[in-house]
């Protein structure tokens, strides 16, 4: 049996057994809603009824239509009910994984890295609730693996329809929209590639659609939703949200970044520019949204927050604490940021630029959504993954 087919069965059979034990384990079949299960539900069964452009124009969510249409889609073939409507993300999750595998493999040529590198991805508990619950970030990224998967290849058909599709279920992914539209820039620029132009083409036609249903709704998002989720809220740069996230990537990265250390910790230089960079994160420690406080009970920012508050009360040491992830955290970003750089300056034009890049954008963009969460996270989960696992190729 040759590695990939070998290692595809495997991750295979991992994904039936794992989710098994899944939907066995949150009564997949009988719960009842669970989380925002209960307001994209009920926007899926208004889809159901109606998908005239008037529905599409307005409703109670700040998320674009095409999850509550397909979703709506699938309901009328199989029934409304909680489980025929939970089957789906299921479907979306096996997606997801196989692509991601392909992709890893055709990267690195060894199975398993690839089967590891999915399997550890499959075990996050954020992607163990949207792929056994009705969420719109399952199908998000399902079209995010695809698009990274197109951008690789230089597909711009499949590039178009899934930078497209992923605009279309949640508007911050434009971050690897851009990503990819400046990394096929510089690639025509130093010629390098089959077709870059054509690349860029295909980013700026993606738009077009997430464009058009902003002109519909005069606005990012829906009148609806927006007056409901962020009411009075406003375009603005959260800079304690880049705190968030740049822990967190420490946290939901942490295999890779072990297995990379030597090439951010050994650098004193880098470190000493870091341990200077724990000042911002005193300026902006990690504090959840003001929309999460307001309409939920939530004073944390996810899961891991929520264990690191249980397990450390003491408001000083929880804040050490999450400093110290920073700190590791922003190594690890002015690494990537100083190997993108170099990479642009030298003209290597080649698929760890789109990855640093990528990375860029998501810390430009991802703040300026009216809610922060570790949630937030999986899409750029697989770039960082594939990212230190190019950086341990560089160190071995």
């Amino acid at each position: 049996m040759k590695p990939y087919p070998q290692s595809l069965v495997a991750l295979i059979i991992v994904f039936v057994l794992f989710e098994g034990i899944v939907v066995t384990q949150t009564d997949f079949l009988r719960r009842s809603y669970w989380g925002d299960e209960s307001h994209i539900i009920a926007t899926i069964r208004s889809f159901g009824d109606d998908m005239s452009l008037k529905a599409i124009g307005d409703y109670r969510e700040v998320t674009p239509p095409l999850v509550y249409i397909v979703y709506a889609l699938w309901g009328r073939l199989v029934g409304f009910d909680l489980p025929a409507l939970r089957l789906l993300s299921l479907v979306f999750a096996f997606a997801v994984y196989l692509i991601f595998h392909r992709l890893l493999f055709e990267l690195f040529g060894v199975g398993l890295t690839a089967f590891l590198a999915a399997a550890f991805l499959m075990v996050n508990p954020y992607m163990i609730g949207t792929s056994v619950f009705v969420f719109t970030d399952m199908m998000t990224m399902a079209f995010v693996a695809a698009l990274v998967w197109a951008v690789f290849h230089e597909r711009p058909l499949v590039f178009f329809f899934s930078a497209a599709g992923a605009l279309l279920c949640r508007q911050y992914a434009v971050f690897l929209v851009l990503a990819a539209g400046t990394y096929f820039l510089v690639r025509m620029i130093v010629r390098v590639g089959r077709s870059p132009a054509v690349m860029i083409g295909a980013a700026v036609a993606a738009v077009i659609p997430l464009v058009s249903l902003c002109a519909l709704w005069k606005g990012i998002a829906p009148p609806s939703g927006l007056a409901y989720w962020n009411p009075g809220g406003g375009f603005v740069y959260h800079w304690d949200y880049v705190s968030v996230y740049v822990a967190m990537s420490v946290v939901y990265c942490f295999p890779f970044v072990l297995l990379t250390w030597k090439k951010f910790y050994t650098d004193r230089r880098l470190l000493t520019y870091s341990l200077a960079g724990g000042l911002f994160y005193l300026a902006f420690p990690i504090t959840p949204s003001k929309v999460t406080l307001e309409q939920t009970s939530h004073i944390t920012v996810g899961l891991f927050h929520r264990a690191v508050k249980t397990l450390l009360p003491i408001s000083a040491v929880e804040h050490a604490f999450f400093l110290v992830l920073f700190i590791l955290g922003i190594t690890v970003l002015a690494c990537i940021v100083r190997d993108g750089w170099m990479r642009m300056k030298q003209g290597d034009a080649t698929f760890a630029l789109f990855l640093d890049i990528s990375v860029v954008f998501f810390y430009l963009v991802m703040p300026f959504s009216y809610q922060n969460w570790e949630k937030y996270l999986l899409p750029l989960l697989p770039i960082f993954f594939m990212r230190l696992l190019m950086f341990r190729r560089e160190v071995v």
